[in-house]
């Protein structure tokens, strides 16, 4: 990486550093602290949209694609900063990654998502999934158990069907509590999110 990209990538950190702090400080103070009104969930949630413009505005910069806009050399904007798509790309990437790192953990606890938990499961044991369980399969295998609509891999962009084999390290999202499920036919580690039964 060039001392060019190496500076932009200081200062878009130090920026997100600094409307991190601003926009979360209320959120991490303690209740009843003189810098903390009560929270509400409305107060978090448009905070969390003046991050996003941020974001969305810094990559703007980044790249000279406005919010929405395509891709420059494709039609888009001019790229700014004197550097190629996919440079800018690249770095882009990394400053996401950065913050992702720095911030991501603070964003989801403020936004009310759990985090996945890690479940080893034996084989031949079924599991049946409520509406909205988000599951990844690790290691193993496993047979979706479903109707004909199936459970969706977010990851593939498709519907997995009855008795269809998962495939590994991809999201699964369950969009019914209907029965739909998985026989795990060795044992596996699944990361899992959301509401479950082993039924078998």
């Amino acid at each position: 990486m060039n001392k060019k990209m190496l500076g932009i990538i200081t200062v878009v950190a130090v920026l997100l550093v600094s409307a991190a702090a601003y926009l979360y400080m209320p959120i991490m103070a303690q209740p009843g602290d003189a810098n903390d009104p009560l929270v509400t969930r409305r107060y978090v949630d448009d905070r969390i949209s003046q991050l996003e413009d941020e974001i969305a505005v810094l990559r703007h910069l980044l790249t000279g694609i406005p919010p929405g806009g395509t891709l420059p050399g494709t039609g888009g904007a001019t790229p700014g900063a004197g550097l190629g798509a996919a440079d800018m790309d690249a770095l882009f990437a990394e400053v996401m990654l950065y913050f992702e790192l720095m911030y991501g953990e603070m964003l989801r606890a403020a936004a009310g998502v759990t985090p996945f938990d890690a479940l080893h499961v034996p084989a031949g044991t079924t599991m049946v999934f409520e509406r909205g369980a988000e599951f990844i399969l690790r290691t193993g295998q496993g047979r979706v158990v479903a109707g004909p609509n199936g459970i969706v891999d977010a990851t593939a962009g498709r519907d997995v069907g009855n008795g269809e084999e998962l495939s590994r390290n991809h999201l699964m999202m369950v969009p019914a509590t209907d029965g739909r499920g998985v026989t795990f036919t060795t044992d596996v580690w699944i990361m899992i999110r959301g509401g479950y039964q082993i039924v078998g």
